[in-house]
């Protein structure tokens, strides 16, 4: 490992790793498509970035982003994705969550103040859909 600020073993970063993994959208029915995301492990800390279209998702029903490279221990419940979305019912603000442990993103809209997981069938095809994720999150591995 390598030693920051001293010697001892409390100063030694001995878990580092970066690559990238494959995430898929799930939902009911079949999967697609799949998207190359980033990820960069520092001891139990992973932070994963990426982009994908929506308008090609097949999955019908609630739709999850799935294949995160680690799964979050039972302490994390919650990240963040940002995109402006024109869902069927207009424009909306996503977030999204890693359920506590899975590997799977949930995307989430707001409308009129309530949260709920998005839905297939509220992705507009017209327009540019690219959601763009940004995560922090801890892990047991």
């Amino acid at each position: 490992g390598v030693a920051i600020g001293g010697t001892g073993s409390a100063n030694t970063l001995d878990d580092y790793e970066e690559g990238t993994f494959t995430a898929t959208w799930i939902g009911t029915g079949t999967s697609g498509p799949s998207a190359t995301m980033n990820y960069t492990k520092i001891g139990s800390t992973v932070n994963i970035t990426g982009s994908t279209g929506s308008t090609a998702i097949t999955p019908t029903g609630g739709i999850e982003l799935s294949g995160l490279p680690f799964t979050p221990n039972s302490s994390t419940s919650g990240s963040i994705l940002y995109r402006n979305i024109t869902a069927s019912s207009g424009q909306h603000t996503l977030t999204a969550y890693i359920p506590e442990g899975t590997a799977n993103i949930q995307p989430y809209w707001a409308a009129q103040g309530d949260y709920s997981q998005l839905q297939k069938s509220q992705i507009n095809s017209a327009g540019q859909q690219d959601m763009y994720f940004g995560f922090t999150y801890t892990t047991d591995s």
